[in-house]
């Protein structure tokens, strides 16, 4: 990870459905993912980064190792290529202002949606419980290729099922982008090029009332999760149309951080 070189826990997979877990995961042994908890024992590559020491693992990095300052990772994808930022973020990477928004969690990247439209019509149709909590709790998951959105009502949450809402629509001219307003106001605006087929893919969301924002996501904005702000927040801006994804590159994340005092590596 650039120059920054750890002992971690490292999750391999011993079974899957086909029987042949390398061929599962194109080859790969196991997930190496930036799912992000404080909690003692977590299995948080970013928490292994920004700490010296992790005592229940047994785990005490080289003296000479660099230490990640801030608990922030950006990430971005083209259609081919994607690029991970520790300790901040590129301002080349992308165009115009960072969109803050607060996490909803502090165990997963979600955030609170209050709308979602396509061709200018309101598809988020809140029932009572719905309208309680404001929105749509939205996660973000670069390991997910498709857009998931919830089809039922989730026990008067919906007063009419978004997928239903959206893919009614959506069959009769689906050249549209997808409007999502964020608590704050911010809109990410969804390209119809990166959320339909062939290059996206949109499925009804039957298991859980989130709207996940898989890859698709990544290929129009810069996501950036920034846990070292005291009100863990989510950053988006459009990915900048003259920068390509490149491996091995070294860039100044903007803007620096202000120094920190230091922090112990207790904790676990």
């Amino acid at each position: 990870l650039g120059p920054y070189t750890v002992q971690t826990r490292f999750g391999l997979i011993e079974e899957a459905v086909s029987g042949m877990p390398g061929a599962d995961l194109q080859g790969a042994d196991g997930i190496l993912g930036f799912g992000y908890s404080d909690f003692r024992r977590s299995a948080s590559l970013m928490k292994t980064l920004t700490r010296r020491t992790r005592p229940s693992w047994g785990i005490v990095q080289p003296a000479d190792a660099p230490i990640l300052r801030d608990n922030i990772f950006s990430v971005l994808t083209s259609y081919t290529a994607g690029e991970l930022q520790l300790g901040g973020y590129d301002r080349a990477s992308y165009d115009g202002e960072m969109m803050w928004t607060p996490m909803m969690n502090q165990t997963g990247y979600g955030m609170l949606i209050t709308s979602v439209k396509y061709m200018g019509h309101e598809v988020l149709d809140l029932g009572p419980v719905g309208k309680r909590i404001g929105g749509v709790m939205g996660v973000v998951d670069s390991g997910s290729t498709c857009m998931e959105v919830p089809k039922g009502l989730f026990k008067g949450y919906y007063a009419t099922s978004l997928f239903d809402n959206f893919a009614s629509r959506a069959s009769a001219d689906p050249s549209h982008s997808i409007d999502i307003t964020l608590q704050g106001g911010h809109v990410l605006k969804i390209p119809q090029t990166v959320w339909s087929e062939p290059w996206g893919c949109t499925n009804p969301f039957e298991a859980d009332n989130v709207l996940l924002l898989g890859h698709h996501l990544f290929k129009a904005y810069i996501v950036v999760h920034d846990m070292a702000s005291p009100q863990y927040r989510m950053g988006f801006a459009p990915v900048s149309k003259s920068y390509a994804p490149s491996i091995g590159k070294h860039a100044t994340p903007h803007p620096p951080p202000p120094p920190r005092p230091p922090r112990g590596g207790g904790g676990g």
